[in-house]
């Protein structure tokens, strides 16, 4: 494989996150009673944390009874309880939106300019390709607390320009009993959901599974979401360690954008069928121990196997000046009014997340420091084919011949990061936060890709295309 090395570009990105007075609020107390303290994670991964008022931006959480309703999924319920959220509903699916956060974004769609980072119990779900995340693979059921983390902080690392959103799953602990419900609605909707937890005095155990049907409320406009998720957590000396399990498999329609001359019937949609197929499986491997008063340890191991095949309906010609039937792809030029664009990838990723905190007193002033690593390591290959097309009188595809190789690419990404992180009180009013992470990033690429205005038959050797390879290294 040739090698193109990039120019690598270095530097360290350190972020005074807070050196803003924190203001004692007063609160009315009777005796014996203490005054309540919300304490975030000052890390994806960490079982410590600063109250709520050290931190130096406006932290947003949702928990548990915030997010349990029949109605919403678990983004529109972001979208509906956190400030400086929005969603675009552009793929035409409520399983597929853009979430929105103060102009950054969390896309499932490739090719967006990625800008939050996402964590489920410590582990990235921005993927390797595109940073894309995928928020149908998450178990909406079993989601305990959303907390929104402000600012390009450079303990999340990469993609967390705009913020990070933190998702913790509940466990035998924070839900107990067993329960299950059953709802139907408009357009065909109906979800059966069923979850279970218990506990002894050696460990805990939850698990989640919710199925979900609906025909959309526009036509070829269908979704299909299958989510099984199970956590068992063992208590140690000192701490705690759990695994947890996810699989999900998806079918998700989602009509396209029409244009205003037709919003009379935009029911119809432009063109179909679009839609994304997706099965996903991760599991996580989690570590808390307290080594002593002040120091502590926490790390995780992951894995996800992402297999995912999407379809675009693409009407390339008006049908007047077209032929619109299967004599199309034997005309020179070929004049087919329509395409269809098969993409399909697959995706293995495993990393892990290793840090040590330790709360001893500095100065005699209270603080919080942690140190810790992270590294991912993925393979991809993605294939694309094209397929000519003729068009039904819904703007429905009719394939007018074999799909067609268009390009088949491999990829492998190794990330691994370090950073440091310390909040200590100035004074009894101030606290000051300092963070500090250096990244180093591979990607090397391999394949072929059609280049030509016309699809390409790169398996028969037809059309112009073009190598895809390379080694690119960055440090920041």
């Amino acid at each position: 494989m040739s090698k193109l090395n990039s120019r690598a570009i270095a530097c360290i990105s350190l972020c005074f996150s807070g050196v803003t007075p924190v203001l004692a609020q007063e609160a009315v107390r009777t005796a014996g009673t203490l005054a309540e303290v919300t304490v975030i994670a000052t890390t994806p991964v960490g079982n410590t944390g600063i109250p709520v008022s050290k931190f130096a931006g406006n932290v947003q959480t949702l928990t548990r009874d915030s997010l349990t309703t029949d109605t919403v999924n678990l983004v529109q319920r972001i979208d509906q309880s956190l400030g400086s959220v929005n969603i675009n509903d552009t793929q035409g699916n409520p399983f597929q939106v853009d979430l929105n956060y103060r102009g950054f974004t969390a896309s499932p769609a490739l090719g967006t300019p990625q800008g939050l980072s996402v964590f489920l119990d410590g582990m990235r779900l921005n993927e390797p390709f595109g940073d894309v995340v995928s928020w149908d693979s998450l178990p909406q059921l079993a989601i305990d607390k959303v907390t929104l983390i402000p600012g390009s902080n450079p303990v999340y690392g990469l993609n967390t320009l705009g913020g990070a959103i933190a998702l913790t799953t509940k466990n035998g602990n924070t839900f107990t009993g067993s329960q299950g419900g059953i709802s139907v609605g408009s357009f065909g909707r109906v979800s059966v959901d069923v979850e279970h937890g218990s506990h002894t005095d050696d460990d805990n155990l939850y698990f989640a599974a919710s199925l979900y049907n609906d025909k959309g409320w526009a036509d070829n406009n269908p979704s299909q979401v299958r989510q099984v998720f199970g956590k068992y957590t063992k208590y140690i000396d000192g701490g705690d360690a759990a695994v947890s399990m996810l699989y999900a498999d998806n079918l998700l329609y989602g009509n396209q954008t029409v244009p205003l001359s037709m919003m009379d019937k935009a029911a119809q949609g432009y063109s179909h069928p679009d839609y994304t197929g997706s099965q996903t499986f991760m599991l996580n491997a989690q570590a808390n121990v307290g080594l002593d008063a002040s120091n502590s340890f926490s790390g995780n191991l992951y894995f996800r196997d992402i297999t995912r095949d999407i379809l675009n309906s693409n009407i390339n010609n008006l049908l007047p000046t077209s032929t619109n039937d299967v004599t199309c792809i034997g005309n020179a030029p070929i004049d087919c009014p329509a395409t269809n664009l098969l993409a399909h990838y697959k995706q293995q990723v495993i990393g892990t997340n290793l840090q040590w905190s330790n709360t001893d007193f500095l100065f005699d002033r209270n603080q919080i420091t942690t140190m810790g690593v992270n590294a991912e390591v993925s393979d991809t290959s993605f294939a694309n084919s094209g397929q000519y097309a003729t068009l039904d009188a819904t703007n429905g595809m009719v394939g007018a011949g074999a799909f067609l190789s268009q390009a088949d690419i491999k990829s492998n990404n190794q990330r691994y990061g370090i950073f440091v992180t310390s909040t200590i009180d100035a004074t009894d009013r101030l606290s000051v936060t300092a963070s500090a992470r250096f990244d180093f990033a591979s990607l090397k690429l391999s394949g072929t890709s059609c280049i030509d205005n016309d699809l390409c038959d790169l398996a028969a050797g037809v059309g112009q295309a073009t190598a895809v390879t390379g080694e690119h290294t960055c440090y920041v």
